[in-house]
């Protein structure tokens, strides 16, 4: 397993050098092209191959957003004319496989489309190493800081290597949790790994939809604003006014709703009340939809 832990680690997963799995047992099988094999495996070799991919979170036992994630990688594929790789339903099946295989109870799953120059394509699912925030860091919030860049297609989930990497050294250099891409006009855009949304009187504001890679979180969070009766605003965001707002986090498949208590030198408000009260309102909307899928109403 040792072999599989170092490749799980390397930088080509998009992933913080510094994350680790809190697992108990090992991971043991991965799914290659709808078959089970045995770990480990070795890098994706393929020259001048593209990578698209998807990033699932387990929480007891179920994969979340399970369709949501099959229509954006759906989505990711067919901008680039391929034909589809696996159907819904192989999807849900190779994932529940996956799941069983490795006693998967809380961890995320990747799953990759490799498309090599030839058009040959390979589909590969495993679990990898996991860094959910701390109890702490919910309650405290985290320190973020901003970061010069910007993705060259956001709205489909490739590996953009480059701004991974400054991303991952920006953060490492800070001590910061995640940086906050600022793109060439002064807006603040997304995170490197994740979503961002600022509170200002009562009322949410993120960036234009054109302008993010739309993550799963990030929409079941507006449902989540529109069902609290609250108001969100997809509106440029200067980096220069972060001083009007009150508050702000970030979200994505293993933070979920995370509270920012700095961005720079600009402090925010980690206990805002709607901030509390949306983050409860979106671990109910988890429960209902891991009950959901257990009790079989929820399906591809």
């Amino acid at each position: 397993m040792k072999a599989f832990n170092e490749f799980m680690r390397d930088k080509s997963f998009g992933m913080n050098k510094i994350t680790t799995s809190n697992r108990k047992i090992e991971p043991t099988s991965y799914i290659k092209n709808g078959v089970a094999e045995e770990l480990p495996f070795e890098p994706f070799k393929g020259d001048n191959a593209l990578q698209v991919y998807e990033v699932l979170r387990v929480i007891d036992g179920v994969a979340l957003f399970l369709e949501d994630h099959y229509a954006r990688f759906q989505n990711s594929w067919r901008k680039f004319g391929l034909n589809d790789p696996v159907s819904a339903s192989e999807f849900e099946a190779q994932i529940s496989e996956l799941i069983r295989l490795n006693k998967t109870d809380c961890d995320n799953i990747k799953v990759e489309l490799w498309i090599e120059a030839d058009g040959k394509q390979t589909l590969r699912m495993f679990v990898i190493p996991s860094n959910y925030p701390t109890a702490d860091q919910y309650r405290l919030g985290v320190p973020t800081g901003f970061l010069h860049a910007m993705r060259t297609n956001p709205q489909i989930k490739v590996a953009h290597l480059p701004v991974r990497e400054l991303a991952d050294r920006t953060i490492i250099e800070n001590n910061w949790y995640e940086v906050l891409l600022v793109d060439r006009d002064g807006f603040i855009t997304e995170g490197s790994r994740s979503n961002v949304f600022l509170v200002k009187e009562s009322v949410f504001y993120t960036a234009p939809a054109e302008k993010v890679l739309i993550g799963i979180t990030r929409l079941k969070i507006m449902e989540c604003i529109r069902k609290l009766g609250i108001e969100c605003r997809e509106t440029d965001i200067s980096a220069t006014d972060l001083n009007q707002y009150e508050a702000a986090f970030i979200s994505g498949t293993s933070p979920k709703i995370l509270p920012i208590s700095s961005l720079g030198a600009i402090q925010f408000d980690v206990k805002h009340p709607v901030l509390r009260q949306l983050m409860k309102e979106f671990d109910d909307f988890i429960q209902s939809y891991i009950d959901r899928r257990k009790s079989g109403s929820e399906a591809l």
